[in-house]
């Protein structure tokens, strides 16, 4: 997006659709060499 550039009330009910049916990832990707916690006891 550039600075003027504003999403329509069309664009942001498929961007909180997206959200909520879980299409668009919201977890940012970890940085380079940046320690994640890990849970063991939660595989599947």
């Amino acid at each position: 997006m550039h600075g003027n550039d504003i999403l329509n009330q069309d664009e942001i009910d498929a961007l909180l659709h997206g959200v909520d049916s879980g299409a668009v990832d919201t977890e940012a990707e970890p940085a380079p060499g940046e320690v994640r916690t890990y849970d063991f006891t939660n595989q599947v």
